[in-house]
């Protein structure tokens, strides 16, 4: 007499990511005779020279990411946030150090904030990092977490152009020269002292598998097994295509079948499962951005049933083997 006995075990096989909001601004070298727009660095030393400065702002705290490239190397810079703010005010930057207009501490000559009379004003400026060392390879990428005070940075009533970023490199006493500048510049306030927080998720796509293990018994060579329930969730906030897949295939199991929406074998059977979004109040409800419900999470199951159809010359003894399930975002065709 001919018997097979599987087991099978099911496990999540992928997980997808959240990603945040981010403005990032392209450096570039401007002056009076690039009428302050991207142009060419007339240093030679220069010609190559690029990067990015990416903002995010959390309450009062500035995320910034500093790239740079084509600098040169094992070279101090220093990395300024100015207030191009079109005459509307900028005691923020100016004073946002021990020592305004003054010489920082440890340095012989150099100041950490204060006023830059010329540009657009009385323009304040903050040089948040005056020892930006570049590598062998005249590379930097650095990331900053700045606290703000409050106040306005960016444009302003006079002037179109927002918050300046600038790199320069020190020559003398008297003067850093500029390198890079942003392209565009951030507008940005800070109206308030008080930290504000929200971890904001963009759509996520996660399953979880209920049922851990699939014993279909004693199975006979020509037979087909009981159905056996098993039940997968949708836990994200998007729809998921759903599709079971053997670690090893070749085996007993590629006569595995399931039956909902439709029947179908194995390797031809996916299934379509919405998210369901559960709230404080305990009801549930379809994700809807109008509906007054404050979402608490996201729970969906949807069961479905397995059956191994054994044919005649089914290798003989007790076989086990892993389903995964395979899942992405997607609507049913």
């Amino acid at each position: 007499m001919k018997k097979i006995l599987a087991t099978l075990l099911a496990a999540l096989l992928l997980a997808f990511p959240v990603f945040a909001t981010t403005q990032v601004d392209t450096l570039c070298y401007k002056s009076d005779a690039t009428g302050w727009q991207c142009g060419t660095n007339p240093d030679e030393a220069y010609s190559n020279a690029a990067g990015t400065v990416t903002y995010e702002d959390v309450g009062n705290t500035l995320h910034i990411t500093v790239d740079l490239t084509g600098m040169k190397p094992n070279t101090v810079y220093q990395l300024t946030l100015n207030g191009r703010n079109g005459n509307d005010g900028n005691d923020e930057l100016a004073t946002n150090c021990d020592n305004p207009d003054g010489v920082a501490e440890g340095y012989e000559c150099a100041f950490e904030c204060g006023y830059w009379a010329g540009g657009t004003g009385q323009e304040g400026y903050w040089n948040f990092d005056m020892n930006a060392t570049t590598d062998e390879n005249g590379n930097f990428h650095k990331e900053y977490f700045l606290e703000m005070p409050v106040g306005h940075y960016g444009i302003g009533p006079a002037y179109d152009f927002g918050f300046g970023f600038i790199v320069k490199e020190f020559e003398d006493c008297q003067y850093y020269d500029p390198v890079l500048m942003e392209e565009n510049g951030l507008d940005w306030t800070i109206i308030s002292g008080t930290e504000v927080n929200a971890d904001v998720n963009g759509p996520t796509t996660s399953i979880d598998v209920d049922t851990t293990e699939l014993d279909f018994g004693t199975v006979y060579a020509g037979y087909y097994s009981p159905w056996k329930d098993l039940t997968i969730r949708n836990t994200g906030s998007t729809p998921v295509i759903v599709t079971p897949v053997m670690s090893e295939p070749g085996t007993v199991f590629d006569y595995l079948w399931f039956r909902g929406s439709p029947e179908a074998q194995i390797g031809d059977y996916s299934t379509y499962i919405e998210p369901q979004a559960w709230c404080d109040a305990g009801e549930t409800t379809p994700y809807d951005l109008d509906d007054p419900c404050e979402i608490d999470h996201f729970s969906n199951p949807k069961d479905i049933e397995a059956q191994l159809r054994i044919p005649e010359d089914a290798d003989i003894g007790e076989q086990s083997g892993i389903l995964w399930f395979d899942f992405m975002p997607g609507e049913p065709e």
